[in-house]
């Protein structure tokens, strides 16, 4: 069994920092997946280190460098190298070789996952690759290759500018057959511009270099940890909470593999407007994991004044300590119990559904902007009261769609971009009673960013000629991963009048 490239990689990493007077869990930190993002100067610098406070602190500032989004508290690229580390462990290890350490694991860490992935078994492999040199081919016993592309718009700027290709190509041979180790293919011509990219990523994902010192915010995007003394204001009784004050809580997402709880509270227009946010996240086991203190501004609405968090969490159940406050004091004060669902960040997922008939197009918005989605801001609809003359929107993001190229574009020679395949299934009823089921109907997803789409339908209300109280029953369906999503809209549809 040959694992020359993963021991050599091992010692590359380890011979940088020979001789550091670290405790072990530091010595060994850059020999592990981490190593891999280190520059040479980074490098170095580790190197002359000689205490765990000086190691802790230069990798807490590591990660910082490469947050892409340093106004909020969760490092969006710290997650996402966390799990792809955890995929090439469960996908690419053999022996007593850990996934992360192979060719595999490396170029996954670094790029991400491919645009294509193909697998050649044995018999094809040699016909596949006949046209390099005879000393690309796999062993005389034949064994398989795999071949990962990568699009040019998947690389990061400074990586792209430099590439001439509209794509590159990796190459991966199994030594021998039944040996999943999968070693780059370094020979071949195609792994030229693949390899002088994988070495240009370290430096490409340094995104502030010249940053010092690890910025200390609070949960909310461009918010400050809460004092002791804005906190005290939960323990303070009794507690104001102005009457026919609402709060709607969903599942948001903030980036491919970041997710978060969207929080909206509608406060009754009799109640004074608020104009700062203070807030404590705990656990269900009430231990607390952050606070907030930050301004914010009401949005108004006919009912009153909105006010909307987006509050990044991990999957599970949670307490969310909450204070409105205004020029005069604190405006509404409670706990709001709320639940983040758990998301499989390997495969297809479609966020819950948001919809209402008071829709605002933000050009300016961001990916994680709460009730949100691609610029189409979805205020809910507190009491589910709508005109026929009113028409009710729903939207959600699609995450990790299947792809398949477009009808027609098969075969020799196409160039058209894969794209997703859902569909659309809507019924009506009325106290259990079917009145209305449309046939499936395939509908378009827009790309919001990377792998991440949005949905969006408008169903006018026009056709509801009496009063009463209706459900809407919508579910997308992506016909080729099979994920699904489905929500029930509870439409109270007046004639005429006022919402």
């Amino acid at each position: 069994m040959r694992r020359v490239i993963p021991l050599a990689v091992a010692t590359m990493l380890i011979g940088v920092f020979a001789g550091a007077e670290l405790s072990e869990p530091f010595r060994e930190w850059p020999k592990g997946p981490a190593g891999f993002l280190l520059t040479k100067k980074e490098k170095k610098e580790y190197g002359k280190l000689t205490t765990d406070a000086q190691a802790q602190a230069f990798i807490d500032l590591f990660w910082a460098r490469r947050d892409p989004d340093l106004e909020t508290a969760i490092n969006e690229f710290k997650v996402q190298f966390d799990q792809r580390v955890e995929y090439a462990d469960a996908n690419f290890g053999y022996g007593k070789t850990p996934g992360w350490m192979t060719d595999r694991g490396r170029t996954l860490i670094l790029l991400g996952p491919w645009a294509h992935r193909s697998a050649l078994p044995p018999s094809q492999t040699a016909r596949r690759l006949e046209s390099e040199t005879e000393a690309n081919a796999p062993s005389d016993e034949g064994a398989g290759a795999e071949i990962w592309i990568y699009r040019r718009d998947q690389l990061p700027g400074a990586v792209r500018d430099d590439l001439k290709a509209d794509q590159i190509t990796f190459i991966f041979l199994q030594s021998r057959i039944g040996i999943d180790d999968y070693q780059f293919a370094r020979s071949d011509s195609r792994m030229v511009a693949a390899m002088r990219v994988l070495s240009d990523m370290p430096d490409a994902l340094l995104l502030h270099p010249d940053l010092k010192e690890v910025p200390r915010l609070g949960l909310l995007r461009g918010s400050k940890a809460a004092t002791a003394g804005e906190l005290a204001i939960f323990a303070a009784e009794p507690r104001p909470w102005p009457e026919g004050t609402v709060v709607r809580t969903t599942t948001g997402i903030q980036s491919e593999s970041s997710y978060c709880l969207w929080l909206f509270v509608r406060v009754p227009g009799t109640a004074p407007a608020a104009n700062r946010v203070v807030g404590r996240v705990r656990g269900a086991d009430g231990s607390e994991t952050g606070t907030f203190s930050r301004a914010i501004a009401p949005l108004p609405t006919g009912d009153g004044n909105a006010y909307e968090l987006s509050i990044p969490v991990d999957a599970g159940k949670w307490f969310v300590d909450l204070a409105l406050l205004g020029e005069g004091g604190p405006v509404a004060v409670s706990t709001v119990e709320a639940e983040r669902e758990a998301v499989e960040t390997s495969s297809t997922y479609i966020s819950p559904l948001i919809w209402g008939s008071d829709v605002r197009q933000e050009v300016n918005a961001h990916l994680g902007d709460p009730f949100n989605v691609g610029g189409w801001h979805a205020l809910p609809n507190i009491g589910d009261r709508y005109r026929n003359q009113d028409s009710v929107s729903y939207f959600c993001y699609v995450v990790r769609p299947g792809l398949a190229a477009p009808q027609g574009a098969t075969g020799e020679g196409a160039t058209a971009e894969p794209q997703p395949n859902m569909e659309l299934l809507v019924q009506v009823s009325v106290d259990g009673k079917v009145l209305g089921q449309l046939p499936p109907q395939k509908v378009t997803l827009s790309r919001v960013f990377g792998d991440v789409w949005m949905f969006g339908h408008a169903l006018p209300l026009s056709g509801f000629r009496k009063e009463g109280a209706y459900l809407l029953e919508v579910t997308l369906r992506d016909t080729i991963s099979g994920a699904s999503r489905a929500a029930q809209i509870p439409l109270n549809v007046v004639v005429g009048g006022q919402s």
